[in-house]
């Protein structure tokens, strides 16, 4: 947990952080930080529902500073960005960073508390960005924040006077009227991993509808395009004939690409589009047993519930469209022969848990 001491110490490692900068520019360079204006991204995780939304979070960094700081983007001279998830251990984790407009890191954080009550970090994370923009607001006693949500985020203000001595007032009022004063929540840009695996039931892919297991690993881009390589092994169906069983067997490896997942609270949306290519054998009283390669195009619907962390359980309804639809020969006998032809459109449903590496 977060206590008094171990937000002061914080304070002032971001003090003597920012010291030599200051110090370099001497008081022209000091009294330029309190004014400075800095755009702010801030993404909430699953799980992390709770925690404060962007608007929230520059309410309570303004209170401490005494003033409005966000901007559009194209106007900040710092940009903050940063998102919250839940800890390893319980509690909630914040990481954040904050550049200036050139790109140049001024500084990193990640903070932590073993809370329930994600507030508590709320209030640490809001002092910590306040003083990585204006060193001196460690100085100032922190001012109730109204973190109410109001019915609409007031627009940026401007010297249209001054932007007008510049040439430049009616651009700046046309991009201040087209971006958002904070960059709310939206998907996270970066790369994740998933590992999943389940069992499932496929119909028409063989004689006789069959069980199986698969496995998938998942990897998240930042294009908000996901990739999926997965594996799928039936390894038993049997078909009755007249002189006994033929035993079919099916093992598949397969490539899509996804959606990036639309989310409401835990739970969470895709689909997929893609293809597989494998192997069929046709034993039992089929002898020799018969080997074929087989492919499928799949088109596929993910629905996924994240109930805690990284855990993800899901259902995967499946089309498996089939391009070859030649039938299968085979004898069952010296004096007897059967066959299939496969349907042009297989059916799959899966049930699976995964993980996911954020």
């Amino acid at each position: 947990m977060l206590g008094l001491s171990k937000l002061l110490a914080m304070a002032a490692t971001v003090g003597l952080a920012a010291a030599p900068a200051l110090a370099q520019g001497g008081p022209e360079a000091q009294a330029s930080t309190a004014s400075r204006t800095s755009s702010l991204s801030w993404v909430r995780l699953p799980g992390a529902e709770d925690c404060a939304t962007a608007p929230e979070l520059a309410r309570a960094v303004e209170a401490r500073l005494g003033r409005e700081v966000f901007v559009a983007p194209r106007n900040a001279e710092l940009s903050v960005e940063g998102r919250v998830a839940p800890g390893d251990g319980g509690g909630f984790t914040a990481t954040f960073a904050v550049a200036t407009a050139g790109g140049e890191v001024l500084g990193e954080r990640e903070l932590g508390t073993e809370s329930e009550d994600c507030s508590e970090l709320t209030a640490t994370v809001a002092f910590v960005v306040a003083v990585m923009i204006d060193p001196d607001a460690e100085e100032r006693d922190a001012p109730e924040p109204d973190t109410a949500p109001s019915e609409a985020e007031p627009p940026v203000e401007t010297d249209a006077a001054a932007a007008a001595a510049a040439g430049n007032g009616q651009e700046q009022n046309q991009e201040q009227n087209q971006e958002p004063r904070i960059t709310d929540e939206a998907a996270l840009s970066g790369w994740s991993g998933e590992i999943d695996g389940g069992l499932g039931v496929a119909v028409g892919l063989v004689p006789e509808p069959t069980i199986g297991g698969f496995g998938a690993i998942v990897i998240q881009t930042p294009w908000f395009i996901a990739a999926e390589f997965n594996a799928s092994l039936y390894p038993y169906s049997p078909q009755s004939v007249g002189t006994g069983d033929v035993h079919w067997l099916t093992a598949f490896g397969g490539f899509l690409l996804c959606t990036a997942e639309l989310g409401l609270g835990a739970i969470g949306l895709r689909g997929c589009a893609g293809g597989e290519i494998g192997f069929l054998r046709i034993g039992g009283v089929v002898d020799p047993p018969q080997d074929h390669i087989v492919g499928h195009v799949l088109v596929r619907a993910r629905l996924a519930y994240r109930p805690w962390k990284g855990l993800v359980v899901w259902t995967r309804p499946t089309l498996a469209i089939n391009p070859a639809t030649d039938p299968y020969g085979y004898a069952t006998s010296p004096t007897a022969t059967a066959g299939y032809t496969p349907e042009t459109v297989a059916g799959i449903f899966d049930l699976g848990v995964g993980w996911i590496f954020d």
